[in-house]
Parts: C-alpha cells; sequence; structure tokens
C-alpha cells in the first residue's frame, strides 16, 4: 500500500474498531427477514431491513458502476441488499473470475481435507509418483501458500504464454526451484493447476463434476450455469477462469462467510475455513490462496520486481475482512464482522496513474478502497472510521532489468511458456505434449 494511504495509525483505528464490532450483537436473518441460507434464488430486501442507509447504499452502488462494474452486490444478514441498475441484464451471466478461481481451488482443498481424501502436508508424490524427488517433495500447503520456490517468470506463466503452454500441470513439474519450499512468497499461477491436479488425483475423478457434486451443488450453484477452462491437455485450470453469475460467486463468499457450513451440513471444516483465512508468517496479507485485511504489512505480486506495502489491504473496512481477488478487479469481500460479503465483477476500473494498480491490478487500489469504504459507510447500526476518498499514486513506469520487462528477456522462459522443444517439458511442443 502506498506511503499516501492510511498507514498504522489507520490499521490501529480499523482493528479497534472491529474488535467493537465483535462485541456489538448481529441483527439475526429472522428479524431482518431474511432467510439464514438462500434457497433457489438469493431473497432480496430493502436496505433499512438490513441496517443500512438506503441513500449512501445507491451511491456506492452508483460509483461502482461508474468504474466499469458489470456487477457489483452486497449480501447482508443473507439477503441482497444492493445491486446496480446493470443486474437486472447481468446477473445470469457466467462472468471470469480469474483469480478469484485460486480461492475456489483453496475451498476445494479444503471440501476433500474435510472428507478425508485428501492432506495438505502429504507430499506431491502421494498423488502423483512421476514427479522427480525434488518436485514430489512438494505439499500442498507450499502451494496454498504461495511458497513452492519454483521459478517464476511472468512471460512462462499465465497470463501470458504460459496459457499456450499445452500442459500446465507437466509445465509446472518442470519448473527448477529456485527457493528452498515454505521460506518465501512468490505469487504463481500454473502451480496452482499442479495442486488442483493433486487433488483431483485424490477424489479419483474428473474435478469439475467433483466439484459440482460436492460443493458447487450443495450450496445452490445449478449444473450448466458456470464453465472452467481447461489447457490442451485437459487439465481444469486452477488458477484462473472461472466463470460464474455474480451471485453463485457470492454464495461461495457467503459459504466462507458461514465458516463452510450450508443448511446444516458442514462442507468444510471450520479448521480448515480458519486455515483458509490466517495470515502464513511470509505474507500478512495472504492465507491459503485468499487475501487478507488489517495486517501490518503485505508482499504483493513482482510484476515490477520485489513489491512490499505497509498497512490493510482496504483500509475502509474492518480488519476482519478478507477477499477473492482476480485480475481485471474481479472481487468477492467478505466481512465477518458485518455479516457481510460483497461482489464487484466486470471490467478494469482503475484510474491511478500507478500502472500496477491501473493495468496490472497487482497492488489495491482505487477500487479496492472505494466500494468497501462506501459500503461500509452505509451500514447503520455499527460505526466504522471513515479513512476519506482514495488518494491517487504517482505515475509509475516498469523497470527493465525486473519483473515484467525483465521477465521477456529471458529467452529461455518465453519459449519454454509456448512449448519450444528443449525448453519445456520434455514431449511438449506448440502443438501438444506427448
Amino acid at each position: 500500500m502506498k506511503a499516501t494511504q492510511p498507514g498504522r495509525r489507520m490499521l490501529a483505528r480499523a482493528i479497534a474498531a472491529t474488535l467493537l464490532l465483535l462485541m456489538v450483537p448481529r441483527v439475526s436473518p429472522a428479524a431482518s427477514g431474511c432467510a439464514d441460507f438462500p434457497g433457489e434464488r438469493w431473497f432480496k430486501t430493502t436496505p433499512v431491513n438490513v441496517d443500512m442507509d438506503a441513500h449512501k447504499l445507491a451511491s456506492a452502488m452508483d460509483w461502482a458502476t461508474q468504474h466499469a462494474s458489470l456487477s457489483t452486490l452486497v449480501i447482508r444478514h443473507g439477503c441482497i441488499a444492493g445491486w446496480t441498475r446493470l443486474d437486472r441484464t447481468t446477473s445470469e451471466v457466467a462472468l471470469d473470475g480469474w483469480s478469484m478461481t485460486k480461492s475456489v481451488t483453496s475451498m476445494l482443498v479444503g471440501r476433500a481435507v474435510t472428507m478425508g481424501l485428501f492432506d495438505i502436508d502429504e507430499p506431491l508424490s502421494t498423488w502423483i509418483p512421476e514427479a522427480d524427488a525434488s518436485h514430489g517433495a512438494i505439499t500442498a500447503r507450499h502451494l496454498l501458500t504461495m511458497s513452492s520456490g519454483l521459478h517464476h517468470n511472468w512471460f512462462r506463466d499465465p497470463p501470458f504464454a504460459g496459457e499456450v503452454m499445452p500442459d500446465q500441470v507437466r509445465d509446472a513439474l518442470s519448473l527448477p526451484f529456485d527457493e528452498t519450499p515454505g521460506t518465501t512468497w512468490e505469487y504463481a499461477q500454473t502451480p496452482v493447476t499442479l495442486l488442483l491436479h493433486m487433488v483431483e488425483r485424490a477424489v479419483k475423478v474428473d474435478i469439475q463434476p467433483w466439484a459440482q457434486q460436492n460443493l458447487f451443488g450443495p450450496i445452490g450453484i445449478e449444473p450448466g450455469t458456470w464453465s472452467w477452462d481447461r489447457d490442451r491437455a485437459g487439465n481444469t485450470e486452477g488458477w484462473a477462469h472461472l466463470h460464474m453469475r455474480p451471485a453463485d460467486w457470492a454464495r461461495l463468499g457467503y459459504l466462507m462467510l458461514k465458516k463452510g457450513t450450508w443448511n446444516g451440513a458442514q462442507l468444510i471444516s471450520k479448521s480448515n475455513v480458519t486455515r483458509s483465512i490466517s495470515r502464513i508468517p511470509i505474507n500478512q496479507a495472504y492465507g491459503h490462496l485468499f487475501w487478507l485485511n488489517g495486517g501490518d504489512e503485505a508482499v504483493w505480486p513482482d510484476v515490477y520486481g520485489p513489491d512490499r506495502g505497509r498497512g490493510s489491504a482496504w483500509p475502509g473496512a474492518p480488519a476482519d475482512a478478507f477477499a477473492m481477488v482476480g485480475m481485471r478487479n474481479q472481487r468477492v469481500w467478505v466481512i465477518p464482522s458485518l455479516d457481510m460479503v460483497i461482489v464487484r465483477m466486470g471490467e478494469p476500473g482503475e484510474l491511478d496513474p500507478d500502472t500496477r494498480n491501473s493495468v496490472w491490478q497487482s497492488q489495491p487500489g482505487m477500487i479496492d478502497y472505494e466500494i468497501p469504504r462506501l459500503v461500509v459507510q452505509a451500514v447503520t447500526d455499527l460505526q466504522f472510521p471513515d479513512p476519506g476518498p482514495y488518494e491517487m499514486g504517482a505515475p509509475t513506469a516498469p523497470p527493465i532489468d525486473e519483473g515484467l520487462i525483465g521477465d521477456a528477456r529471458q529467452t529461455d522462459d518465453v519459449l519454454a511458456g509456448v512449448g519450444v522443444p528443449g525448453f519445456g517439458p520434455d514431449g511438449c511442443t506448440p502443438v501438444g505434449c506427448r
């Protein structure tokens, strides 16, 4: 987070406010006219029924629409209390969650663990015995926490040439090690596909119908309403490109809000949910493929080289907030202390001259700051300090020797990313892998 934005003082106020929120009895869903869990469709209610200011909430929804949001939903106490004018036409459109998909991969890991089918501390070789010894020693915990130590290059790893690589699992298993697993946080893409493939091997069926039967279906996400991209080898892309209706992304967030429980069924154990949204030592803003608020410092994806920030990811939200985060400003924020889920989906809406925000969304920017802030300020029964409007950063250009530009100069990685023989996995070409 840039130094011009609220730092330690605002963080301390946010944490104090969150503690106060946690001590105030919440309005029950029944008292607000809402159900504990949605049925076939979410129940809609007026903001006043869930202790929100209608004018402020409408202004927040309009701000989101004016900044390229195609859908924005606010769920409080089990009801949709806020939605935009566009949601009349976008609510049934399955939208790409980009890297929000990583959080769904984490949830599928949690579901498999809860069912006794998977253990995040077993070595990868348990499920993928053909891996070599060094890769076989990686654990799911390493992949969940972005600490595998595997080599990363933005032009080999998606969303660049790595998406051309015909077999992302084989590519991940061919990456050299830059660091000892568990010691360093570095954002990665295809290693998350490798993680999802581990789960698929563990459950012994294709992961997509398994997900529908064991996670999506039980929370009311209907078959045929979503799609999930695969690479040309048929591997489901665990890192991105799960397409779902905005209200169904909200169901996934609501399941996390409810600590893995849905209509009395414990789909993901509470211990797994807690682990997913607990800070890891090497990055206070990260859990198990979820982003977290309220830390003192953070490590962000290094599109321009090593990138560390201080303060909360979302200063306008309580410290207990966590989120699914995807490129192009796809977001599902979950705020337990307010019994709230916020969904924002659409096109990139950043105007910050810092291109890490406006182009790559590799840091929290204006969208991350203003939407939670404006929605939280509409809450009437609990008070949260307003950090004030977002302050734009300075224009920023990529360095020529680090991050994206530096990676583009690593020709071996670029050629490996498109499957040129001799550079990527053995037996792979741009056409496919044998």
